[in-house]
């Protein structure tokens, strides 16, 4: 496509195929006055297309069809002649920069009338933003539990309307509202008049359901072991000699709403449980420290886009404790809408302005007039032109109608505009009646302000202590003896227990214990055998080789629910003793591991206990027992003698001896018991215990009443 650029004494033309600019010096009567003749030649709308064109100080340009271009193309190419100039073509690089300039100038053009007409989205004036503000600013505080779930929500709205400008007064205003179910307000406005730094406003209130969930849902997962995989857990292990338990912070930040949010902060609080604190990655945004906190700063998330960052940092866990994970808040904008879905659907207004028409009648042509409409805007907001209509005659007389609407006008501020113009014959001046639409156009702005905070979770340092005992700790050798054996665990810490192992031993020498047998019981709930697995290794009943039983027991958070804080767990059951042969000792320790939900590291407690002592016992005993007189007739004393042979204590040894009837027993060296039996008394002496080679004596004396009483019995009855 080729381009013409002249250079005339009135100014520079630039042509091509569909498009003419001019910026000229004079004006257009007075190059219609030089060059007459050739306009004379131009059809009239060619005529007019220059007319429009060519302005005093001013560059214009204008569209072109095709007889057009003919037409203007040979009036230059003349007028050209006539000034001695010829006509500079462009060349093709020259053209395809004009071409791109042409298509930027249009794209720029029809961005600003976009904005004009839609109002810009900033908060504050910005050029070619109106000076006309009406805006929907709406405010939401979310508090949150942990798992995003709203625990409540804090909710205002304001409509505000605002003239911005320093000089203009705006009148006539009329709002018209649309969605926003629920929200309490009027949905047509009306507003006489905004004196310039006036602002009318109306608050309103809105509700929130517990199915609504935020436009950026944050969420926080605290893993306590993330060297560690396949397991998470927020469950941290207590150990007494603890260097620093490694654990990380997962803070994800998605954006599920249907707009662009911005300016978003996000601040982590560190708890001063939490040691050696470091931002390990973040996939957007920029993190700072703020004292006790980590602000986290976004500038903008698309909707759909996540950002995530990591927070590593050491727990010393040689403490039972609870601690918090810290609160964690966010505050940000959504760029455009509300949360309600409230926004002005149409608004409008009336500023300062002046629209006339000129009239001139033609130098050359007496009662013929040229007649163009102009739109001076001169207030300080854009207006929007809609439709001008100019009648010449009456009603009943009309002879000419001016009638156009037009799609998206914009006059700027203090600039004016002019209709294409239309020429009338009259010998009269004429005159028209009007009817011009317009309105100034608003800056509309949807805001959205939110907040929310997550309520933070507990974290715990847990541990469990226990211990293992046996009714008796020595048994006899060669002989089968039952132990009842009691395993105790006490939780220290409020303990989300799910699953429970038990790993116990049982010695050579000792038969394996029936599943029937064992009893379990958390605080006072016994647990069903069915609730529990029961398994030995080696499996069978070998009694030459020790065997680990391991009992498993399942979902305890749902059958029992979470453990408290010093909650018992005992377990039961007899281990029986198979002729060990003497002098042996029996370790039989435990290892008892508990899993939190979510799974994560086991919390162990190994339980020592005291070894089972065989002890080869013999019975050997020496028993005497001696009569002999006393001082007085019918006195005597009685000795007994127990001698332990054995070469183990005996202990709780019972010695008895029988007195029959018609003695009275008149004193002992060691106290004793008495119990009637028939023909006499049973006399019980108990000795608490009796070494190994050891021999007790007793000595007891009677006296005989009568004739009739006998030393014979007495001899008879031989003391146990």
């Amino acid at each position: 496509m080729v381009t013409y650029k002249w250079q005339f004494s009135f100014g520079d033309v630039e042509l091509s195929v569909d498009h003419v600019s001019a910026s000229s010096s004079e004006k257009w009567k007075d190059v219609e006055k030089k060059y007459s003749n050739l306009v004379d030649d131009l059809d009239k709308d060619s005529q007019n297309v220059l007319k429009n064109l060519i302005d005093k100080n001013k560059k214009k340009d204008a569209a072109l069809n095709s007889n057009e271009q003919d037409q203007i193309l040979l009036f230059f190419n003349r007028v050209a002649k006539a000034e001695g100039i010829e006509a500079v073509l462009a060349s093709a690089a020259e053209e395809e920069a004009r071409k791109a300039a042409e298509a930027e100038s249009k794209r720029a053009a029809e961005e600003k009338r976009k904005a004009a007409a839609r109002g810009s989205s900033a908060a504050e004036d910005k050029p070619g933003s109106s000076k006309y503000k009406v805006v929907v600013s709406e405010s939401i505080d979310f508090k949150l539990e942990h798992d995003g779930t709203i625990k409540e929500s804090e909710v205002t709205g304001v409509l505000s309307v605002v003239n911005n400008g320093t000089k203009n007064r705006i009148w006539d205003i009329d709002i018209e509202l649309s969605g926003g179910e629920g929200v309490e307000i009027d949905k047509k406005i009306h507003i006489p008049e905004l004196d310039p730094k006036d602002e009318w406003k109306q608050e309103y209130t809105m509700s929130v359901s517990k199915d609504d969930k935020p436009p950026l849902v944050i969420t926080e997962e605290v893993d306590a072991f993330p060297d560690t995989e396949g397991i998470s857990s927020t469950v941290f292990i207590y150990d007494e000699n603890s260097t620093g338990q490694k654990a990380e912070i997962n803070i994800a930040a998605e954006n599920t709403s249907d707009a662009k949010i911005s300016d978003i902060q996000i601040r982590k609080k560190i708890p001063k449980d939490f040691e050696s604190v470091d931002v390990s990655s973040k996939s957007d945004g920029n993190t700072d420290r703020d004292g006790d906190e980590i602000v986290w700063k976004i500038p903008a998330l698309e909707p759909g886009a996540k950002a995530t960052m990591d927070i590593q940092f050491k727990v010393y866990t040689n403490e039972k404790k609870v601690f918090s994970s810290g609160d964690l808040s966010a505050k940000y904008i959504l760029e455009a809408g509300t949360f309600s879905g409230l926004k002005p659907e149409f608004a409008d207004g009336w500023s300062d302005q002046i629209h006339f028409v000129d009239r001139d009648e033609r130098d050359e042509e007496p009662d013929k007039w040229d007649c163009q409409f102009v739109f001076d805007n001169r207030s300080e907001f854009p207006m929007r032109l809609e439709r001008y209509t100019f009648v010449f005659g009456d009603e009943n007389t009309e002879t000419l109608r001016i009638d156009e609407e037009i799609k998206d006008l914009i006059v700027e501020p203090e600039k004016e505009w002019e209709s294409k113009p239309w020429e009338i014959d009259s010998a009269d001046e004429p005159t028209f009646s009007e009817n011009v639409v317009y309105s100034i156009v608003p800056d509309v702005q949807e805001r959205l302000s939110m907040s929310q905070s997550i309520a933070p979770i507990e974290l715990r340092v847990l541990a469990i202590e226990g211990k293992k005992t046996f009714s008796v700790y020595e048994i006899p050798s060669y002989r089968e003896t039952s132990i009842d054996t009691t395993i105790t665990v006490v939780t220290r810490g409020k303990s989300p227990i799910d699953v429970i192992h038990i790993e116990d031993h049982i010695p050579p020498n000792f038969k394996n214990p029936e599943k029937k047998q064992f009893k379990i019981l958390i605080e006072e709930k016994k647990i069903p055998a069915d609730d529990f697995s029961f398994s030995f290794k080696p499996a069978g009943d070998d009694t030459s080789v020790e065997r680990v039983l391991s009992v498993e027991l399942k979902d305890v958070l749902e059958n029992i629910g979470e453990l408290d804080d010093e909650t018992t767990i005992s377990i039961t059951y007899p281990l029986i003793a198979s002729k060990p042969p003497r002098d042996a000792k029996y370790d039989a320790p435990v290892l008892f591991q508990a899993y939190t939900k979510p799974a994560g590291a086991p919390i162990e407690a190994r339980i020592p206990v005291d070894p089972i002592s065989v002890v080869h016992q013999r019975r050997k005993t020496r028993i005497g027992k001696a009569i002999s007189p006393g001082k007085e007739k019918g006195d005597y004393e009685v000795m007994l003698l127990y001698k332990n042979k054995g070469d183990a204590a005996k202990k709780d040894v019972p010695i008895n001896d029988f007195v029959p009837d018609g003695f009275d027993i008149t004193g002992s060296n060691m106290d004793h018991k008495e119990t009637a039996q028939a023909g006499g008394k049973l006399l019980t002496w108990t000795i608490p215990e009796v070494g190994a080679d050891q021999e007790i004596e007793i000595t007891y004396s009677i006296h005989g009443h009568g004739n009739a009483y006998s030393l014979k019995n007495i001899e008879a009855k031989a003391f146990k």
